[in-house]
């Protein structure tokens, strides 16, 4: 089923922290960063989390869709890097590395995928993941 597209729902928000496993080059100036998943945590493909941390002194928070199949045992998100426009925290984000920490809150959204045979999706915003779902 696909849920209907919509904001998010605070019953589902936890805020957590969440250590890196895993930085990997998935393409040009784009890493996959992978977290282990916190206890009570459940998500499903399409939502999204809000990162948290400190850069040089400052506070950042920034949202990013899950793109990991499942959140089972950890969660990954897509970071895209574009060298001329990209802040503190993005760059912050791609040069993280296993056993580093961050804060997690969500997840967030109800329009995700839930195991459906066919489905068009739609993207388009500054970020990398889905933001809405057509049942066909």
């Amino acid at each position: 089923m696909v849920r209907p597209f919509g904001g998010a729902d605070e019953s589902e928000d936890m805020d957590a922290t969440v250590v890196v496993t895993e930085v990997r080059d998935v393409g040009p100036d784009t890493v996959a960063i992978e977290f282990e998943t916190p206890d009570g945590f459940e998500a499903d493909p399409g939502q999204f989390v809000k990162l948290s941390g400190t850069v040089d002194g400052e506070e950042y928070d920034r949202f990013y869709t899950l793109s990991s199949p499942d959140v089972q045992e950890t969660f990954e998100v897509t970071v895209g890097l574009d060298p001329e426009e990209a802040g503190p925290f993005s760059r912050h984000l791609v040069n993280l590395e296993a056993g580093d920490e961050l804060g997690v809150s969500g997840p967030f959204g109800r329009s995700y995928y839930k195991g459906e045979s066919r489905v068009v999706v739609l993207a388009g915003g500054p970020g990398i993941g889905p933001v809405s779902y057509t049942h066909l």
